[in-house]
């Protein structure tokens, strides 16, 4: 890479084409001057929808008529990864990775071999994502262009918010930021969470019983979540609640609700969780924990789809997808005479297991940046002089060794 080159690139930002120029044509500028500066064989700039889901806007290798045919879920490939994270990604060969989209790939006949995703974020919000792609090697872009997308994607971002009030050309039009808290962020590119993550979305396709399994920590509940937010019911409610942390006495109301006057204190009737949860999610966390009696309760509900209020003579009817999770051996639990196999085969349509953070090291980088960039967001300024928080490579491979007994939830 030469300097003139990348003193060209970044010269684009200061233009006045920057704000003004037709849709694509700037993008079509930026990616060729990044693919001169870098080496590099292909470039792309993929934009958010409300939804989250990543389309692209421009690529150096595809024809504009074929952009539509591509596209993301939240947190799917590389360039999912880089918008949930908020951080540039840089790896070496990415169709070894298992959350590469491999589509483009076929259609247009070449191997995605190095590659750079950087986020295109202004004032905290994302706008989507930039890549730099190169197929001639897996080795990787050198770390200064690390730093170097990064400022691009703030960059860009910039002259698309900057782009408002230049009339019908402005690129701005295309692009939206992805609304605050609309997806719950599960971070991480390494296989075995982008399994998870791609076994939840086919979850919420289907009406099939999904039980989770994870060790404590490893975010079990979040998993539930972005099922229940990938679902045709997304906008109803999302309840959850920890079998092990209430007592056999009183889950049953906290499940099922109370009529007045069932118990001493019932003052007044109490619909329960599953009738609360109607028309959205219910996750029974912690099932290994409960008693044999609620567990043919709780068969009971699942097999007629309806609840029995505590006191009360008359079953009521609820709409609710039912989720569990546990962080213990069910099949254990069963042979040890400890927990119902029939309702054990009735939660268990789906398997999803959650990794250990010890089996996914190569996430930790990701997930420090992630918790500290968030801790930062929560603060209401930053000490003087002070940019993005970083943390220093001898403290990352010190996290990196550790065995993280209370995984995600630990590091966090």
């Amino acid at each position: 890479m030469s300097c003139p080159e990348i003193d060209a690139l970044f010269a684009l930002f200061k233009s006045e084409h920057c704000v003004t120029a037709k849709a694509g044509e700037f993008e079509k500028r930026l990616c060729q001057a990044l693919m001169d500066a870098a080496n590099a064989r292909e470039a792309s700039i993929w934009q958010t929808g409300l939804n989250g889901h990543l389309t692209l806007k421009y690529a150096t290798n595809l024809s504009r008529d074929d952009l539509g045919d591509f596209s993301l879920k939240p947190g799917e490939g590389i360039s999912g990864a880089a918008v949930l994270s908020r951080k540039t990604i840089r790896i070496s060969d990415a169709w070894s990775h298992h959350q590469h989209d491999r589509n483009v790939d076929r259609i247009i006949e070449f191997r995605t071999r190095s590659m750079i995703s950087a986020p295109i974020i202004y004032n905290d919000k994302i706008y989507g994502v930039i890549n730099l792609i190169n197929h001639a090697t897996k080795e990787q872009f050198p770390g200064l262009w690390e730093d170097i997308m990064t400022a691009v994607g703030v960059l860009y971002a910039a002259s698309l918010v900057q782009g408002a009030g230049h009339g019908e050309s402005k690129p701005v039009k295309a692009f939206r930021p992805v609304p605050e808290k609309e997806q719950t962020v599960i971070v991480g590119i390494s296989q075995a969470i982008q399994k998870v993550l791609s076994l939840s979305v086919k979850a919420a396709a289907s009406s099939v019983p999904v039980l989770i399994y994870g060790e404590t920590g490893t975010g079990k509940e979040l998993c539930a979540r972005r099922i229940h937010e990938n679902m045709h019911h997304r906008n109803g409610p999302f309840l959850s609640i920890n079998c092990a942390a209430i007592n056999e006495t009183i889950l049953e109301s906290e499940l099922f609700g109370h009529v007045k006057g069932a118990f001493s204190g019932a003052s007044t009737s109490r619909e329960g969780k599953f009738m609360a949860a109607s028309g959205g999610t219910l996750l029974l966390d912690e099932i290994g924990e409960m008693s044999l009696p609620c567990q043919a309760k709780i068969l009971r509900a699942l097999q007629e789809k309806k609840v029995m209020p505590v006191g009360s003579d008359r079953e009521t009817a609820y709409d609710a997808r039912i989720i569990a999770a546990t962080n213990t051996d069910l099949e254990r639990l069963i042979a040890q005479g400890k927990f119902r196999r029939d309702l054990y085969f009735r939660l268990c349509g789906l398997e999803l297991r959650l990794p250990s953070l010890r089996e996914r090291i190569n996430d930790i980088p990701l997930l420090v940046d992630y918790f500290l960039q968030q801790q930062m967001t929560g603060q209401r300024r930053t000490p003087k002089g002070q940019g993005r928080i970083r943390i220093s490579e001898n403290a990352l491979k010190k996290l990196s060794t550790y065995p993280w007994p209370g995984n995600v939830r630990q590091l966090h």
